[in-house]
């Protein structure tokens, strides 16, 4: 059951290919950690397959660290109001969300956050 999910730690050292739904990370409405990393020492093997229009993450991710993150932008809307930290080393990114952020999630309390592109 992915409503149930809370966490996801993938190496990208593997030699598979992953392809990420549209739907994926919106299915998982308890995500709050997701990292996606090549370890220390180790050679990216995995190919990663994720459509440009691929919904929303949980509004309760508090760590992202996708290397190689493959689009433009993150999902949009994209909530940070719990975000703490996002590391995208390696990635496509232009930029990660549109608009001010904390004010346009409700509730926002960002005091803090780590970004490393």
């Amino acid at each position: 059951e992915t409503d149930k999910v809370e966490g996801i730690l993938f190496d990208l050292s593997q030699k598979v290919e992953l392809l990420v739904q549209v739907d994926t990370f919106t299915k998982m409405t308890e995500l709050r950690f997701l990292r996606l990393n090549v370890p220390l020492g180790k050679t990216r093997l995995t190919t990663v397959s994720i459509p440009k229009d691929i919904k929303p993450f949980s509004d309760k991710l508090r760590y992202l660290e996708w290397n190689g993150y493959p689009l433009k932008t993150l999902p949009q809307p994209f909530c940070a109001k719990l975000l703490v930290e996002i590391h995208l080393p390696h990635s496509d990114v232009e930029h990660l969300w549109h608009g001010v952020q904390v004010s346009a999630c409700s509730h926002g309390d960002v005091e803090h956050l780590w970004v490393s592109i």
